[in-house]
């Protein structure tokens, strides 16, 4: 998939939810209250109580009184709706060098529980203090290790408070202005390095694995493991994306993860991937044939995750391979797997 459909799966989700709120609002006029900023909770939840037909709460509470579970059931969903797209970017901005998994819930999950936070606290400095000291007394042994990692925890916390306060008009734009932000920097990201000359100076092997970039071994004829032109590089993010999903799933793995990506570029694949499985079997502890897609010249290319045994010789693992028939050119390079936390 290319890098401007992200805007457009960005767009359509905000046109789309907005489309469905503007619906619900249209025909249930008794939610207008909670959406529009300038409302209170007071007017806003028992405009909602009306419109569920609740007509007291049990304990005393007249019917004059709102039900603080309407409103708070309207923020943390809506605090959801708008952390959903920032999951959603993180996944797809960290795609390449590994996302945490931990990471993820903790951007969904975030924003819900601070809008409830926000609600309890509402308009109460005793109770927002006592709270203050009971969240300082509690221990938190889990750090971010990114830079990045933060700045989207931060968003959530922003997004869980604008909700929390209905300030909707905050969160939508904090949500929208944010991921689009992320989404341009991460394109001019993957972009860097392409210079002005129309190509890269980075290999296909170098791309999918930039961890182990420096230590990449190249053989076979040079025009299939030439660094990559830029009409080939905006190609590349479904691929990218497609082989992160097997190396995100084996930086979770305790032990035995593969160490190298493999390239093989080769003119007929079945009889190559027939023919290679005997020296991945001789030289390697592990191996998966991960994706097979067209390569340049009229060759295919095989992309391999590896993990070769502890006594193999690099060079001679690739002399064997590169002597296969139909094996035109290949590529190795060390993956970096971010270890669980």
């Amino acid at each position: 998939m290319g890098r401007k459909a992200r805007f457009v799966q960005l767009l359509g989700f905000y046109l789309i939810s907005g489309t469905v709120v503007y619906g619900l609002v249209r025909f249930l006029p008794s939610l207008r209250a909670v959406l529009e900023p300038s409302g209170t909770l007071a007017e806003a939840t028992r405009q909602i109580g009306a419109a569920f037909g609740e007509a007291g709460q049990a304990g005393g509470v007249g019917p004059s009184d709102p039900p603080t579970w309407a409103v708070a059931l309207a923020a943390m969903l809506g605090s959801l709706l708008f952390a959903a797209p920032v999951a959603w970017t993180y996944v797809v901005t960290r795609g390449a060098e590994g996302t945490g998994r931990s990471v993820v819930q903790m951007i969904v999950m975030l924003p819900v529980a601070v809008a409830a936070v926000v609600l309890v606290v509402f308009g109460d400095l005793a109770l927002a203090f006592a709270l203050a000291g009971i969240v300082a007394a509690v221990r938190f042994r889990t750090t971010l290790k990114d830079v990045q990692d933060a700045v989207f925890a931060f968003v959530a916390i922003g997004i869980g408070i604008a909700a929390g306060t209905q300030a909707w008009l905050l969160a939508g734009l904090l949500s929208v202005v944010f991921n689009l932000l992320a989404v341009a920097l991460w394109q001019l990201d993957t972009r860097r390095g392409s210079g002005h000359s129309g190509s890269s100076a980075l290999t296909l092997g170098q791309v999918l694995a930039p961890g182990g970039a420096d230590l990449s071994v190249t053989a076979g004829e040079p025009a299939l493991v030439a660094p990559l032109r830029q009409v080939e590089l905006d190609t590349l993010p479904s691929l990218t994306e497609r082989l992160a999903q097997y190396i995100k799933a084996e930086a979770l793995r305790p032990q035995g993860r593969y160490r190298q990506l493999l390239l093989l570029h080769a003119s007929r694949v079945v009889d190559v991937e027939r023919a290679v499985e005997g020296v991945l079997t001789e030289y390697a502890r592990r191996w998966r044939l991960v994706d097979t897609f067209p390569g340049r010249d009229g060759a295919s290319t095989l992309a391999y995750l590896v993990r070769l045994k502890r006594k193999a010789e690099v060079g001679e693992f690739l002399e064997r391979l590169k002597a296969q028939r139909g094996v035109r050119a290949l590529e190795i390079t060390p993956l970096a797997l971010r270890r669980r936390s």
